[in-house]
């Protein structure tokens, strides 16, 4: 008896596409197929308030007809100092919420791919969304790409499963440590499990909050961004309060030093997170794990320089960098100790204003640092420190969560990725107590060891599923968004 075996069928042959990989800091974009995006820029918008301009209607104007506005700019030159221009975000928790400015914003990567409106028509397009994105986003995205853009195709694809697919493995638990947020997402079959997924802010934005108050507050280091100095002179950090910094004569007004002074700072905490924080080990010999004491792990006495853009070197010895790495496994105590001193400025503010003070002297640079405090909000006094979960305690609860028959196989395949994760010793860390956690549990850890495959692992799995010839069926025509509407795509294809 022969048997025959039914043919392989295809949706058609590789296709050319667009990957758009929208993100909290930087945002990445390239053509499907290639291993790494082509362009990437700060997901920021500087722009000058006192200027009028006019909103994008979709309905009325097109994009052949689409010129940008003088006052809003992108990529890497909204550092130039500007008189009068703020600097605020685009794309926050990986959610595009100023859809006025990404439109401008997207024109602008097509731009640097050099796609003229043609080219722009034939090419569908990938883009990515958190587990959490609304379904009001959702909308708003196939409303601008399909009937403002024009492209034929277009696919929402979630964030987690590029980075499953990135990594060859169709079932994965994905424990991303991105700039506004840390989440952990269940991957099954390629596909998320939303309802097991967790999410805190406690990652890359709290621990550049952290290393501001290390040299600012608690070392009194006046950190000076790299375009205020005119003249670097190399000094030790006993000789700081004797710094008398240059500053250009185009640059000396207040303005562009408050609105520029701060996104510069945020460059320099990038850097300090790469080179200098590191994660501590669990103390082997110490079987009681507790991220409330760090006795219970081991470090050396070794210590490092880290140099300002004004010439500045700080030492900080191995306990200094273990602890600005310690916020990302147990938040709770740095999050009491800002609840503590807002608390305690808020009870000095109602003095002074009860007893007639002047409030003029507190900076719009103070309020706004205090608002971007890495998110760290405690809304009632009866929080504790036990209530602010960490890494550790993010993916044990989703792990946790899960069916028993398929926890095997998640924790055979916990992939470890975004920027923040290139801290040192962070995945070692995390393996080491999630096997104290669960002795009886297999855990292998994936994290890619190539720094670009780190940062953009979501948008590499984008490339790779968008240049399949099986993924041509997934694509939504724009023929069937008319047809179908978005609301039943939603249910339907996006849910």
């Amino acid at each position: 008896m022969s048997s025959t075996v039914a043919p392989q069928v295809y949706g058609g042959d590789e296709v050319g596409a667009i990957v758009l990989d929208p993100g909290s800091y930087r945002t990445s974009c390239g053509f499907a197929g290639d291993e790494f995006p082509r362009v990437t820029a700060p997901s920021y918008v500087s722009y000058d308030p006192s200027v009028e301009s006019m909103e994008i209607d979709l309905k009325t104007s097109s994009y052949s007809s689409f010129k940008r506005r003088n006052n809003y700019h992108y990529g890497e030159s909204i550092y130039l100092p500007r008189a009068n221009y703020k600097i605020k975000p685009i794309i926050k928790d990986s959610v595009i919420e100023d859809w006025d400015s990404s439109i401008e914003y997207f024109d602008y990567f097509f731009k640097e791919l050099y796609l003229k409106d043609e080219d722009i028509s034939d090419l569908p397009l990938l883009l990515t969304e958190p587990i959490w994105n609304s379904k009001k986003n959702k909308i708003k995205s196939m409303e601008i790409f399909l009937e403002y853009f024009k492209v034929p195709a277009f696919y929402l694809v979630k964030t987690p499963t590029c980075c499953s697919f990135a990594s060859g493995r169709a079932n994965s638990l994905v424990v991303d440590l991105g700039h506004d947020n840390c989440s952990v997402t269940p991957v099954i079959d390629g596909m998320c499990l939303t309802k097991n997924t967790m999410m805190t802010h406690y990652s890359g934005k709290l621990m550049s909050n952290c290393i501001d108050n290390f040299f600012e507050r608690d070392h009194q280091i006046d950190i000076v961004p790299q375009y205020l100095v005119k003249n670097k002179q190399i000094m030790n950090q006993s000789l700081v309060r004797n710094v008398n910094e240059e500053i250009s004569d185009k640059i000396k007004r207040e303005d562009i030093r408050r609105i520029n002074g701060k996104t510069e700072l945020k460059k320099i905490f990038k850097e300090i997170k790469e080179t200098i924080v590191k994660i501590r080990n669990i103390d082997p010999s110490n079987n009681n794990l507790s991220t409330n004491n760090t006795s219970t792990y081991s470090f050396s006495n070794e210590t490092i320089y880290y140099e300002f853009p004004n010439g500045l070197n700080v030492e900080l010895s191995e306990e200094q960098r273990f602890q600005l790495g310690d916020v990302l496994f147990n938040p709770g105590e740095y999050v009491r100790k800002m609840r503590n001193e807002r608390m305690g400025k808020k009870k000095r503010n109602d003095a002074n204003s009860t007893s007639g003070g002047d409030r003029e002297g507190v900076s719009e640079e103070s309020n706004e640092k205090e608002s971007d405090g890495g998110d760290v909000e405690m809304k009632t006094k009866e929080e504790t420190v036990v209530s602010v979960p960490g890494i550790t305690q993010l993916a044990q609860t989703v792990l946790q969560s899960i069916d028993v028959d398929i926890r095997p196989q998640l924790f055979h395949n916990v992939i470890v990725t975004g920027s923040v994760s290139l801290v040192p010793g962070l995945t070692e860390r995390l393996h080491q107590e999630l096997t104290t956690l669960n002795p009886g549990m297999k855990l292998r850890m994936h994290s890619m060891g190539n720094f670009y495959e780190r940062s953009y692992q979501s948008w590499i799995g984008g490339s790779i599923l968008a240049g399949l010839g099986t993924f041509h069926q997934l694509w939504v025509s724009r023929q069937e968004y008319e047809e179908v509407g978005p609301d039943r795509l939603i249910l339907e294809r996006f849910r």
